[in-house]
C-alpha cells in the first residue's frame, strides 16, 4: 500500500530530497509478507503491472532512453507496447535469502539516486520508483509492415562487440533490417559507430538494456519474436558471475528452429552438448571447425562498416596491438625485449601502439618512448588508432601453451581488424595458417624472435608493403564472400 500510495503522489506531487532519516522500520516474524509470500508476491506483481500500464508511450519511451520524436516518425513502426519483466522475489538487486525474500529488505533503496535531484519530475521519479524496486522495461514491442524482413540479433555478453557490427552487415546487404539487443555497458563503446548509415536508413535499430538470467528467459518467452525472420545469437553462452547460461538450452524448443548461434570456442561443442546443433546447420563459427565429423557454418564478421584505408608512413613505423594485456591473451610480456633489442640494433624509427587494459612491467625508461600506451578506447578512437598503423601485431606467442587456444578452438579478434582495415599482420607461422595468411599478404615469424619479424616488416619497399596490402585485401574478400553465402543458407 506504501508503494501505491508513493506511485499516486509521483504523478501529482514534485518530490524533494531530505538529506536526514524521517521514518524507521520494524520488523518482526507475523509481518504478512512472511506469512503469506505467495499473496504479497501476487500483490507486487498486479502493482507492477498497474504501473506500467498507465505509463504513456512517451514516458516509456524515455524510459527506455529512445527519442520518442524518432519513434513517432517512423513509419514501419504501427503500434508500439512496453513488455516488462518483474524480477521474481528482487534476488537479483537485493541478494535476498532464498527461502525468506522479503526478510531482509531495506527501506533506502526507493532514495538511493534522489540526492542527484533537488526536485524530481514525473520521468526522474518513475524511472527511480521502477528501477529501485526490480522492475526492468524489457523491449519495445515493434509491429512491422513487413514482419519476415528483419533480423533479430542478441548478444548476452558484455564483450565479443567487435564481431556486432560484421553480422549486420551481411544483414543488410542481403537486404534484411536488424534489431540488435545489448548490453547497456557498450554503450559508451558504442561498437556499431561505423553503421551510421544504416541507422539513419532505418536499417538498424540498436536496444541497450540491463541483463540477468531471468531477463533472458522471460524476454525470450515474449511471444511476437517469433514474427522476425530469424533469431542470430551471436554469443551462445552468457556469462553470469562466471556462470554459464546455454542460450541454445535457454530458449523454448519453437522459437529455438529460428535461430541461428555463434560460438566463440570450439572447447564448448562438448561442454554446451552443440552437436545437434552443428548437424543441422545452426551452429556457426568464425573459422570452419570439424567436430564428430561434421563442420560448423563459417560466418566470420570481417567489417565494421566505412573503413579508411591509408597509404604506409613515410620513414617511419607505426605497429599497434590491441586486447587486454595478460598473458593468457596477448604476449606483451614480449614487447620491452623486442623494444630494446630493435634499439640496440640501430633501429629507432618506430613506434608500438598499445591499445587495452594493463600496464608493463619492468620497462626500462629510456624505451618508454618507443610504447604509446593508449589504455582501453571506445570502437571509434580504436579504429582511428589502427587507421594510423602500418602493422597489426597479433601477438600470439606459440611457446605459450595457452595462446594454443587460437590454435584449435578461438579466433583472435586481431584477424577482424586486420581483413577490415586492410593492415598487415605480424603473426607467428602456425597461427597464419590456420587464419588463411601467408607471406605474401602477412609478415610471418619463423622459429626468430619478435624483433627479427619487426625488423622484416620495417625493411619493406613501399612496393612490397602495397602488394602485400592487395593481398590481405584479397583475403578478405574470400572471407566475406563465404562468409555472406553461408549467412544467407542459414536464413532459408
Amino acid at each position: 500500500q506504501d508503494y501505491a500510495l508513493w506511485y499516486d503522489m509521483f504523478k501529482k506531487y514534485p518530490v524533494y530530497y531530505q538529506d536526514y532519516i524521517l521514518i524507521k522500520s520494524r520488523e518482526h516474524s507475523k509481518q504478512g509478507h512472511l506469512t503469506m509470500p505467495e499473496y504479497t508476491q501476487k500483490e507486487q506483481t498486479f502493482l507492477w503491472n498497474k504501473m506500467i500500464c498507465e505509463l504513456t508511450i512517451k514516458e516509456a519511451s524515455e524510459l527506455l532512453n529512445i527519442s520518442f520524436e524518432k519513434l513517432g516518425a517512423n513509419d514501419d513502426i504501427q503500434n508500439v507496447e512496453l513488455y516488462y519483466a518483474p524480477k521474481k522475489v528482487l534476488r537479483n538487486i537485493y541478494k535476498l535469502n532464498k527461502k525468506n525474500p522479503f526478510t531482509t529488505v531495506d527501506v533506502k533503496p526507493i532514495f538511493k539516486k534522489l540526492p542527484q535531484y533537488r526536485k524530481l519530475k514525473l520521468k526522474e521519479a518513475i524511472s527511480d520508483f521502477l528501477t529501485s524496486f526490480g522492475v526492468i522495461p524489457l523491449f519495445i514491442k515493434l509491429f512491422f509492415k513487413d514482419k519476415s524482413n528483419t533480423i533479430l540479433m542478441f548478444e548476452p555478453n558484455s564483450y565479443h562487440s567487435e564481431t556486432f557490427a560484421g553480422y549486420i552487415n551481411y544483414a543488410a546487404e542481403l537486404g534484411y533490417k536488424v534489431h540488435f539487443i545489448a548490453w547497456d555497458k557498450l554503450k559508451s563503446e558504442n561498437p556499431f559507430v561505423r553503421l551510421v548509415d544504416l541507422i539513419n536508413n532505418k536499417k538498424l535499430k540498436v536496444f541497450y538494456t540491463k541483463y540477468s538470467p531471468s531477463f533472458i528467459k522471460q524476454f525470450f518467452k515474449i511471444p511476437f519474436l517469433s514474427q522476425y525472420k530469424k533469431i542470430f545469437i551471436t554469443t551462445n553462452l552468457g556469462y553470469f558471475k562466471n556462470r554459464p547460461l546455454i542460450m541454445s538450452k535457454t530458449i523454448p524448443l519453437k522459437l529455438r528452429e529460428k535461430c541461428i548461434f555463434v560460438e566463440h570456442d570450439a572447447e564448448n561443442f562438448t561442454k554446451a552438448d552443440e552437436i545437434n546443433l552443428i548437424k543441422n546447420g545452426q551452429l556457426s563459427t568464425l573459422i570452419r571447425r570439424k567436430f564428430e565429423n561434421h563442420c560448423t557454418k563459417m560466418i566470420n564478421p570481417c567489417t565494421f562498416g566505412s573503413v579508411f584505408k591509408k597509404q604506409r608512413n613515410a620513414n617511419f613505423t607505426n605497429f599497434i596491438v590491441i586486447g587486454c594485456m595478460h598473458k593468457d591473451y596477448k604476449g606483451h610480456y614480449l614487447i620491452p625485449k623486442t623494444v630494446k633489442k630493435l634499439v640496440q640494433s640501430g633501429y629507432d624509427n618506430f613506434k608500438i601502439t598499445v591499445v587495452g587494459q594493463g600496464r608493463f612491467e619492468n620497462l626500462e625508461e629510456k624505451y618508454r618512448k618507443f610504447i604509446d600506451i593508449k589504455g582501453r578506447l571506445n570502437f571509434e578512437d580504436m579504429f582511428y588508432e589502427v587507421e594510423q598503423a602500418d602493422f597489426l601485431m597479433f601477438l600470439l606467442d606459440y611457446n605459450n601453451k595457452e595462446h594454443h587456444k587460437y590454435l584449435n578452438r578461438s579466433v583472435t579478434g586481431a584477424l577482424q581488424l586486420a581483413l577490415a582495415f586492410g593492415v598487415i599482420p605480424i603473426v607467428y607461422k602456425a597461427f597464419a595458417r590456420i587464419y588463411n595468411l601467408s607471406d605474401k599478404n602477412s609478415i610471418i615469424q619463423e622459429d626468430e624472435p619478435l624483433n627479427e619479424a619487426m625488423k622484416k616488416a620495417m625493411d619493406l619497399s613501399s612496393e612490397e608493403y602495397n602488394k602485400m596490402q592487395a593481398d590481405i585485401e584479397h583475403v578478405k574478400d574470400e572471407y566475406y564472400r563465404k562468409s555472406l553465402g553461408e549467412f544467407q543458407n542459414a536464413l532459408l
